[in-house]
């Protein structure tokens, strides 16, 4: 098993986000999360990727106890997100914007390996023609993919996607599906 979430609960002061959650997710296999807003699911993310600590139960990845470690750390180990609330870094470009995923990631690559990453990236995610402009200027699903190719700038072994397919048309969606697909080849 690459990830596994064993009897993750996660209080909110009085708010029960989480009880007891437990699946696990084998190497190259896709699951998919589905429940109504609210139900947890983002929550749950936050807890296997470091951004909250569990209240109890742990999260194993690729053998190791990750319970409870930062964000920064859990990444550095190869375990990426894209988020719900596409965020790029406005001011930089396309290819800049993966530079950082991949300079900061499991491999801590180098400016001149993040370039040639980043390059690799956005064509497989199908951004290559935008690469040179300003992430703030592209389109909705355009952010959508740069979020997803700034993820995989990092080299992750897994990779998390927090309702990727939101916001977009059915073409877009029929799209990512496909990247997604092709990424898991």
């Amino acid at each position: 098993m690459i990830l596994e979430v064993r009897d993750i609960t996660k209080r909110f002061g009085g708010l029960q986000a989480l009880s007891e959650v437990t699946f696990d997710l084998g190497a190259g296999e896709i699951l998919g999360l589905i429940g109504p807003n609210g139900a947890g699911k983002t929550t749950l993310f936050n807890v296997i990727n470091g951004v909250f600590p569990p209240d109890h139960g742990k999260v194993i990845f690729r053998g190791e106890d990750i319970t409870g470690l930062p964000a920064y750390e859990v990444a550095r180990r190869g375990l990426a997100r894209a988020y719900q609330v596409v965020r790029p870094l406005s001011d930089l470009s396309v290819r800049e914007n993966v530079m950082v995923g991949a300079c900061f990631g499991r491999e801590r690559q180098s400016l001149a390996e993040a370039a040639r990453t980043a390059d690799e990236v956005l064509e497989q995610v199908g951004l290559a023609d935008k690469a040179d402009l300003l992430a703030g200027s592209i389109n909705v699903a355009e952010k959508k993919r740069l979020e997803l190719a700034r993820a995989l700038g990092s080299q992750p072994y897994l990779l998390l996607l927090d309702e990727v397919l939101a916001g977009l048309n059915p073409a877009e969606i029929t799209g990512m599906l496909d990247t997604i697909h092709q990424i898991r080849e």
